[in-house]
């Protein structure tokens, strides 16, 4: 086409009527070369379906929008990218051992609740195995002397001698209508708290999963709580400082180690946390059963010399399973470390 800067009269026409006809199009487009009208229709119903969409995407990322559920989410594909690209191996700090289906198949002739004597005998051999802290998942609030002379007794000497023995206490929270009553801790009974190397050395319970659809792939740990006596620390957050042998310092947005990078919490003062690969699938820790424990091992293990040993509940249709040991392991571990993968 001749540009419209070209010389003669023909091309300045040519130009004006072609200008005239974009202005045309532009103030109506029915004029006659504009949009077909089924286009100018089908156009305003997508621009209808673009916002029910919009609509229904903002509706649907509503829950995630906070950022405790953003985080979460985060995590998780942190965590599941790592589980694809990383094979899993054995932590080399931390070990298990688990009341597990074989342990509670060959005691079945004995109440748990009756197997302090049986607990001692494991805690002896962990201790003489050289184990840095023997992490206690149990509690027991009442004397059971009544029912199973000794064995409260025998818990409480295995506990002194050993001086490495961390316990977990319970948060008993004010009963619904009973607004003059106080929340409190559930100890364990005088004999077997008095045991203990000190009193810092229990920690609440408190790990629980992050994740809506009860995945125990990120969970969240508040490490302490302040208290008039100070903070208390929760038992994963105990158990680290056991193993590092210093006290950690809590402030408003961080818990930290002496001379260790300090854990930013968030506003709730919790902090998000992902397992080690192979944490739920056997892989990421070395376990023992605890039956095995007491009545084979005859002399000292070195494979938990030097190691934070987890010593908890992990037989099929127990509240609290092999996943959730792995956990509460992982949070204990993962608290002495500067940062997750």
């Amino acid at each position: 086409m001749t540009p419209c800067t070209a010389d003669g009269v023909r091309c300045r026409a040519q130009c004006a009527e072609a200008t005239a006809m974009a202005s045309e199009l532009e103030t109506n487009p029915s004029a006659p070369g504009g949009l077909p009208a089924h286009w100018r229709r089908g156009r305003t119903i997508a621009a209808l379906w673009i916002a029910l969409l919009c609509a229904f995407a903002l509706w649907w990322l509503a829950p995630h929008a906070r950022a405790e559920n953003s985080d979460n989410w985060w995590l998780k594909a942190r965590f599941r990218f790592r589980e694809a690209v990383r094979a899993p191996r054995l932590d080399p700090e931390i070990v298990l051992v688990t009341i597990d289906d074989r342990t509670a198949e060959r005691w079945s002739d004995t109440p748990m609740i009756g197997w302090g004597s049986r607990l001692a005998t494991a805690i002896e051999k962990l201790d003489r195995s050289g184990a840095k802290v023997i992490a206690l998942d149990w509690t027991q609030p009442v004397s059971l002397e009544k029912w199973f002379p000794g064995n409260d007794q025998r818990l409480a000497e295995a506990i002194l001698a050993s001086g490495k023995v961390v316990m977990v206490k319970e948060l008993v929270p004010v009963p619904p209508g009973r607004p003059r009553e106080k929340a409190h801790w559930l100890l364990p009974n005088d004999l077997i708290l008095t045991a203990l190397a000190s009193y810092r050395d229990l920690g609440y319970a408190e790990i629980h999963v992050a994740d809506a659809k009860g995945e125990t792939e990120v969970a969240a740990l508040t490490p302490a709580l302040e208290s008039p006596e100070g903070a208390e620390p929760s038992f994963s957050a105990r158990v680290v400082e056991r193993a590092a042998g210093v006290d950690a310092a809590l402030t408003t947005r961080a818990w930290a180690l002496p001379g260790q990078p300090a854990v930013r919490l968030r506003e709730n003062q919790s902090f998000l946390v992902n397992y080690a690969p192979g944490t739920g699938r056997g892989t990421a820790f070395e376990q023992f059963s605890l039956s095995d424990v007491v009545e084979s091992w005859i002399s000292a293990d070195r494979r938990v010399k030097d190691k934070i040993v987890i010593l908890g509940v992990g037989y099929t249709g127990s509240n609290d399973n092999s996943k959730d040991i792995n956990a509460k392991i992982l949070h204990q571990h993962v608290l002495n470390r500067s940062r997750l993968v």
